[in-house]
């Protein structure tokens, strides 16, 4: 969440990266991160993660267009959604030890 304030004040006016497509690079980490706090189990299954990430991309390119006046669909917020989830499936591995890749 500081990082997103950060960019909100300051590092918008870096470059294009950071005024259109940061805090959608911090989407899912944060989703995901969010989800742990209340959801029983850990989401620690990468297939479990993907899923989440295509469900949360779809809703938030897709179906956005149709509730939010004015909205659009980006491609690129996609990449960056699926480079958030890469981001946290890393963290995920350095601070639990391992990935669970079982179906």
């Amino acid at each position: 969440m500081s990082l997103y304030l950060l960019n909100n004040h300051f590092l918008h006016e870096i470059n294009w990266f950071f005024m259109f497509y940061f805090n959608d690079f911090l989407a899912i980490v944060v989703l995901l991160s969010f989800l742990n706090l209340i959801y029983p189990y850990k989401l620690t299954n990468v297939w479990l993660i993907i899923i989440v990430t295509i469900l949360a991309s779809f809703v938030w390119e897709y179906v956005a267009l149709y509730i939010k006046a004015g909205a659009i669909f980006d491609i690129i917020d996609v990449i960056c959604y699926f480079g958030s989830m890469v981001i946290y499936i890393i963290l995920l591995y350095f601070l639990e030890g391992k990935i669970n890749t079982s179906i």
